[in-house]
């Protein structure tokens, strides 16, 4: 891709969320931020590696065609698979997507006692390292 133009713009199945508290944590229980920080950052290392791992996985790539892309600011992640054009993988690839999401929500809350608000839906992006665009970060 050529650097002084964007990426195209795709369709991908988003999921978008969010750390419940954030603000009132600051707000709340001041002198505790590095407490709170090796938490999340803890937590971000964990949504890192799950990612990492389904990436990595043989048999995801096999059977569902699927790459996960990732976007940590601050306690907001997007983490994006591109829709596929082989009608009978997508359903895969969505139920794949969707278990990744779970997980992580899941960890948030057992490990950290963090809940993590937000949806997933399908939509087009221009994605790349330096940042995300599109009507599909606003649905």
């Amino acid at each position: 891709m050529n650097k002084n133009n964007p990426n195209p713009i795709s369709e991908y199945y988003i999921a978008y969320f969010d750390i419940l508290g954030y603000k009132d944590f600051f707000r709340k229980t001041p002198g505790n931020e590095q407490q709170f920080l090796n938490a999340i950052h803890d937590a971000i290392s964990k949504v890192k590696n799950t990612v990492n791992l389904f990436n990595d996985s043989e048999l995801v790539e096999y059977v569902a065609e699927s790459h996960i892309k990732i976007k940590i600011f601050s306690d907001n992640f997007l983490l994006c698979t591109d829709v596929g054009t082989n009608i009978q993988k997508e359903k895969i690839r969505l139920i794949a997507f969707m278990i990744i999401v779970s997980e992580i929500q899941r960890n948030f809350i057992l490990r950290y006692g963090l809940f993590v608000r937000g949806g997933i839906t399908k939509g087009k992006l221009s994605f790349n390292n330096d940042y995300v665009f599109g009507e599909g970060l606003i649905e």
